[in-house]
């Protein structure tokens, strides 16, 4: 992928970008299979301080994502039993708090 000005994006990427990444890549992975008939086990997800280095755009993507997964945690029929996030973002906090 090509930035606007033509540089690799792949060997120019910001932390913010890099972290942002990172919580997507374990997003995905909370669901554990392709398929959701493929998990098996029950879960508990903790996000550890997932905004470090985000705007506040992506921080918006971020914690409507996080509430996704605590919506899913409150049905009990769900594989996901426990919802742990840790913040120092008293923004963020408060975002997350508005579920």
């Amino acid at each position: 992928m090509l930035r606007a000005n033509g540089e690799d994006a792949a060997h120019s990427l910001s932390e913010g970008e890099k972290t942002f990444i990172t919580f997507l890549y374990f997003f995905y992975l909370i669901i554990g299979a392709q398929d959701p008939s493929g998990i098996t086990s029950n879960r508990v997800i903790v996000f550890d301080d997932p905004i470090s280095s985000l705007d506040s755009d992506i921080l918006y993507i971020v914690s409507s994502l996080i509430k996704g997964v605590m919506e899913e945690a409150r049905d009990e029929n769900s594989q996901i039993k426990q919802v742990f996030v840790l913040t120092r973002n008293v923004y963020f906090h408060n975002e997350l708090a508005s579920a």
